[in-house]
Formats: C-alpha cells, structure tokens, sequence
C-alpha cells in the first residue's frame, strides 16, 4: 500500500482541502481489527510496477518518493519490529527513495475506522503533518526546482 498518486479532477476542491486531506466526512471508530491485514507483501510484481512507474517518472523529469501510510498499533498489530523489516525490504528492492520512518505513522486503533487503512478526522490532520514533515527534510537535503519556482519554504 504506497499512497501518493492523486488524480486531478474538475471537483477536485470539493474534495480536498488545500494541503490534500480528503474533506468528505470520515466515519467512527466502530470497527473489529482483529480481522484485518497490516502488512503489505512486498512480491515480485508489485516491485515491477512500483519501479516501472519509477523509470516512467525519471523519463518525465519528475521523482517518484515513496512515503509511509498510516498503522495501526494495538493487540492485533504486529510488533513495530515487522514493519521495520518491512521498511528495509522495500528500500532494498525499489529503485527510488523511501522518505518516511514507518515506526512514525504508528497510530493507535481509535485513529480508524471501517479498517486499519481508514484514517477518522483525527488523524488525517496528523498523517498530513508527517507527511509534509517528511517531504520538507526530502526538499531540504535534495533541492527541488519546482519548490523553488513556486517559493516553498
């Protein structure tokens, strides 16, 4: 589950808030997550596509930048040691840059709703914050024209 790719639309800001949250109303905590899967499997295809979609990028001037997605931590979670095997399998066999810590999207269970990759209206706020956080120590270290052009500080 990378994130990240969103598609512009003529309704786009009645969707989404200038920062990119979704601004529809989110449900209620009202979910059984002991049912639920927590981690990706990183398969042979889905690295095919992810560096595919990386050499399509790089062909178009544009960096592809893969960011963490929100986790649920309780009793039904693995152990933060899973997902740290999980972030050095994925920067391992990906052809571009992992820029978050997924032990930083740790969310507990009242975070979510419907199941574990549904942010509430709690989170999302948070998520968006880690995740500017982690595009601006990217922009820092690496530059960014773009950023430049358009004065993003």
């Amino acid at each position: 589950m990378i994130y990240g790719i969103m598609l512009v639309t003529e309704n786009m800001e009645k969707c989404f808030y200038k920062y990119g949250d979704n601004t529809n109303p989110r449900g209620k905590n009202e979910t059984d997550f002991s049912a639920d899967e927590y981690i990706s499997i990183i398969g042979k295809d889905f690295i095919k596509r992810i560096n595919q979609l990386n050499n399509y990028c790089k062909n178009k001037g544009a960096t592809l930048l893969v960011a963490a997605y929100p986790i649920c931590v309780g009793q039904y979670a693995p152990d933060r040691v899973e997902y740290e095997i999980f972030q050095d399998q994925l920067q391992k066999e990906i052809d571009c840059t992992v820029i978050s810590d997924y032990r930083n999207y740790m969310l507990d269970y009242k975070y979510f709703y419907g199941n574990v990759l549904h942010l509430n209206d709690a989170s999302a706020s948070i998520r968006t914050e880690l995740l500017v956080d982690d595009l601006m120590q990217w922009i820092e270290k690496n530059g960014c024209a773009l950023c430049d052009d358009l004065e993003i500080k």
